[in-house]
C-alpha cells in the first residue's frame, strides 16, 4: 500500500510517502524551489518522494491531503459576517481567491497530479484529512508510545487551534478543541507582528530574542489580552487584534496598550522590544505547562505527543519535560503544517483504512535527520555531564540548561548589561550554544542514525576534550534550507563561509575563482 500526503496552498507546502505505513520519504517544496515558506503546489517534492521509493506515479494507491477547504471556507464566512461591516477590504480581496481556487481545490489537486500523470483515476484515489487530526497523526503514530495524549497547537487550521486527541495502537480520536478566534499561535504572531518580524516566518525570531528581555507585560497579557482558566483553556479578547477581519494582526487597542505602533522591518530593535518578547514567551510558557498539567490529570496519559506550528517553541517544550508531568514527550518534527503532509498520509493508513501499527518503542521518522530512540546510557553520557537533561533531543526541539559546573558566572560590570550586548559575554565552557539564560538548544548525535556525523563530533572530542559543537541551519536569512550541492555552493560562495564540506569534497574560500562570488543581500525576501 503506497500513500503520498501533500500539504499545499497556504504556507510550507510538502510531500510525504508511506510504504505499508513505514516512512519512506519526504520532503518540503521550499529547498527545491528555494522560495523560503512555498505554497504552492508541491510538484517538486512528490517526484522526489517517488523516486526516492523507486516508483511511478500510476503505483500510488492513495492521495491524501492535510485539511478539508470547505470547512475552511466555512470559517472564513462565519467571520466575516460575525464582524460585518467590519473587514469589507480584507474579505473582498479574499473571497475571489477562494472562489476561483481554494473551494474548488479537489478539482485544483486533480489538475495538478494529471499534468505528472494523467492516466490514473486520481479522483477516486483522493482523500482529506482535517488539519489538527493531521498534525496529531504526525505526532502520535510515528513516536514510540503505544498510547498517549497528543496536543496540537497552531494558528488556526479549519477551525480548531487547540486540540487534545488520544492515541491507542492505531486509534486516534481528538476529545476537545479551543476554535478561532482564541489561538495561541495567533497570540504569538500577533506579537511577531507588532515587534516587526513577519508572520508565519519570524516567530522563531520573537523566541530568540526572549531572553535578552524581561518579562515585564505578562500582566497586561492576561489582564487585557488573554483570559486564561485554571485547566489552560483560553479566550482572547478580540478588541485588541484584527487578524479576523483586517489585513493586519494588531488593532488600536494592541497598539495603544504596548506603547505605539508596530516596529518597521527597518527600525532598530530595543530593549522595549525584547521586553515584548519576553512577556509573550513567558504567557505561552505558562498557558502550555497550564494545559499539558491539565491534560495529565484529565486522561492520566503517562506519555505527551506535540504538534503543530506552537510546537516549534523548544523553550517551552523543555519546561513541559521538566515540569515532570508526563514520563516522556515527543514532538514531530515536522511541526507545522509541512508536516500535515506525513500526517494526512498516516491518518489515511491507520484510520480511515484501519491498518495496525506497532509500537515497538523506535522512533518512526525514518525520513527526518535522526531515528530511532537511543539508549538511555548514551543519552546520559552524548547530554548529563552538560547539560540539565535525561533524555533524547534528536530533533532540537527541546531547551536545557546548561549544569551549574559548567557555567561561568557573570562580573558585576557583566551583569549591568542588557539586550544583544549581553550576547558576547561567555556564559559556560561552552559558549558558542549557551543563551543568556545558561540554557541551550539541544540536540542528541548517535553513531546508528549518522555516523559521519557523530564521527565528526567524536573527533572534536579528542582534539577538545569538549563532546559539543555549534549546529546551525545552512542558508542566509530569508533563505530556505540549502538541499543541493549547487545550493551550498552558491550560500558558500555569497556569504563570507570560509570552508565546505559536502559528501567527501572539502572545498576552501582562498582556492576558489573569485569570478564566482555572489551577492547575496538582496538575493531573498527577509523574513
Amino acid at each position: 500500500m503506497l500513500i503520498l500526503g501533500i500539504s499545499a496552498f497556504y504556507h510550507d507546502s510538502a510531500a510525504a510517502l508511506l510504504r505499508d505505513g513505514e516512512i519512506v520519504a519526504a520532503a518540503q517544496e521550499e529547498r527545491f524551489t528555494r522560495k523560503k515558506h512555498d505554497p504552492g503546489f508541491p510538484g517538486n517534492a512528490l517526484e522526489y518522494c517517488l523516486g526516492a521509493a523507486g516508483i511511478g506515479w500510476q503505483d500510488v494507491d492513495h492521495v491524501a491531503f492535510y485539511d478539508k477547504p470547505f470547512l475552511k471556507f466555512e470559517r472564513l464566512l462565519e467571520t466575516y459576517v460575525s464582524f460585518a461591516p467590519r473587514g469589507f477590504e480584507s474579505f473582498r480581496m479574499a473571497i475571489p481567491v477562494w472562489l476561483r481556487e481554494k473551494l474548488f481545490l479537489k478539482d485544483l489537486l486533480v489538475k495538478e497530479l494529471r499534468r505528472y500523470a494523467p492516466d490514473p483515476d486520481w479522483e477516486s484515489r483522493l482523500r482529506f484529512s482535517e488539519h489538527h487530526l493531521s498534525h496529531a497523526a504526525s505526532a502520535f503514530f510515528p513516536s514510540p508510545f503505544e498510547e498517549a495524549a497528543v496536543l496540537t497547537m497552531d494558528g488556526v487550521g479549519e477551525w480548531a487551534t487547540t486540540s487534545l486527541a488520544i492515541g491507542r495502537g492505531n486509534k486516534l480520536e481528538v476529545l476537545k478543541e479551543i476554535q478561532f478566534p482564541h489561538s495561541l499561535g495567533l497570540l504569538y504572531s500577533a506579537f511577531t507582528y507588532y515587534t516587526g518580524f513577519k508572520v508565519n516566518s519570524g516567530e522563531y525570531k520573537l523566541m530568540g530574542l526572549a531572553p535578552y528581555g524581561e518579562p515585564r507585560y505578562v500582566r497586561e497579557i492576561f489582564d487585557h489580552l488573554v483570559d486564561l482558566k485554571a485547566d489552560g483553556s483560553f479566550r482572547l479578547d478580540q478588541s485588541y487584534f484584527n487578524y479576523c477581519t483586517g489585513l493586519t494582526m494588531t488593532g488600536p487597542k494592541f497598539n495603544e496598550l504596548f506603547g505605539g505602533p508596530p516596529r518597521a522591518a527597518n527600525e532598530p530593535l530595543t530593549q522595549h522590544h525584547m521586553d515584548l518578547a519576553a512577556s509573550v514567551q513567558a504567557a505561552t510558557e505558562q498557558i502550555v505547562l497550564q494545559l499539558a498539567r491539565s491534560i495529565r490529570a484529565e486522561t492520566g496519559m503517562r506519555n505527551l505527543c506535540l504538534a503543530g506550528g506552537v510546537a516549534l517553541n523548544c523553550v517551552a517544550n523543555g519546561k513541559v519535560l521538566r515540569d515532570g508531568q508526563f514520563d516522556d514527550i515527543w514532538v514531530q518534527p515536522a511541526a507545522g503544517d509541512a508536516g500535515g503532509a506525513l500526517g494526512a498520509a498516516l491518518a489515511v493508513h491507520h484510520i480511515h483504512l484501519g491498518r495496525p501499527r506497532s509500537a515497538d518503542g523506535s522512533d518512526r521518522m525514518r525520513g527526518s535527520y535522526l531515528g530511532p530512540e537511543f539508549a538511555q546510557a548514551d543519552i546520559e553520557l552524548d547530554v548529563a555531564d552538560w547539560f540539565e537533561l535525561d533524555g533524547d533531543s534528536p530533533y532540537m526541539l527541546l531547551v536545557a540548561d546548561v549544569v551549574e559546573r559548567r557555567r561561568r558566572p557573570m562580573t558585576e560590570a557583566e551583569q549591568k548589561l542588557f539586550g544583544i550586548e549581553k550576547l558576547n559575554v561567555p556564559r559556560s565552557d561552552i559558549p558558542a550554544v549557551t543563551h543568556v539564560d545558561y540554557s541551550a538548544r539541544i540536540q542528541t548525535v548517535h553513531a546508528e542514525t549518522n555516523p559521519r556525523y557523530h564521527a565528526l563530533i567524536s573527533a572534536f572530542k579528542r582534539q577538545t576534550g569538549c563532546p559539543v559543537i555549534v549546529n546551525t541551519s545552512f542558508n542566509v536569512r530569508g533563505e530556505p534550507i540549502v538541499c543541493t550541492p549547487e545550493d551550498a555552493f552558491r550560500c558558500f560562495m555569497g556569504t563570507e563561509i570560509e570552508a565546505l564540506a559536502v559528501g567527501n569534497c572539502f572545498l576552501k574560500k582562498e582556492d576558489q575563482d573569485p569570478a564566482l562570488k555572489l551577492n547575496y543581500e538582496t538575493a531573498f525576501e527577509l523574513d
